[in-house]
């Protein structure tokens, strides 16, 4: 009786980690070490009761977290330059996310679809603020109302594009208002 009792109650144990969204981080650098760093729901409140908050040692830290949301992760404003903050889903399983220059995170399903998303965002940035710099230098304005318009075009295709692919989950109700 005793070993069904223990079998069971390793099994609920189990299952309830399936449930758990497990976040390694590691820092590009080092600098980061002794600081703390935030996991930091995107909607809803953002108090001591919803924000998770460890201390980076030895270059990495570790969030869990036991719902699914949409969240970032970011160092402490003291100490942020030089570290992007990071959109990542809170879905149950591994994330594995790199905070530095240029954060990124993979593991699941819809963090890895974040990340193509969010590669696709900087491109889109980097083309469009050239665009705005080109136009401002030349002074021709029309170049952000026909070039601009056209880059802001192709990225609410891809979105739409995006959702499509993916019918459901956290990062598809988020691109729903993009």
């Amino acid at each position: 009786m005793l070993c069904v009792a223990s079998l069971a109650t390793m099994m609920s144990c189990s299952s309830n980690d399936k449930k758990l969204c497990r976040i390694h981080g590691v820092m590009e650098s080092s600098r980061w070490n002794g600081k703390q760093i935030f996991l930091v729901p995107m909607f809803g409140p953002q108090d001591s009761e919803h924000v998770d908050s460890v201390v980076i040692k030895d270059g990495s830290f570790e969030f869990v977290a036991d719902t699914t949301e949409m969240k970032v992760i970011r160092v402490d404003y003291h100490f942020r330059d030089g570290a992007q903050d990071l959109l990542v889903v809170s879905e149950p399983g591994d994330v594995y996310v790199k905070i530095g220059v240029s954060s990124t995170s993979h593991g699941t399903p819809q963090n890895d679809s974040l990340q193509v998303w969010k590669e696709h965002i900087e491109r889109f940035n980097s083309e469009y603020n050239a665009l705005r710099a080109q136009a401002h230098k030349s002074g021709n304005g029309d170049l952000l109302m026909t070039r601009g318009k056209e880059i802001q075009r192709e990225l609410r295709e891809y979105n739409a594009q995006m959702r499509e692919n993916m019918k459901s989950g956290v990062f598809y109700d988020f691109l729903k208002n993009r």
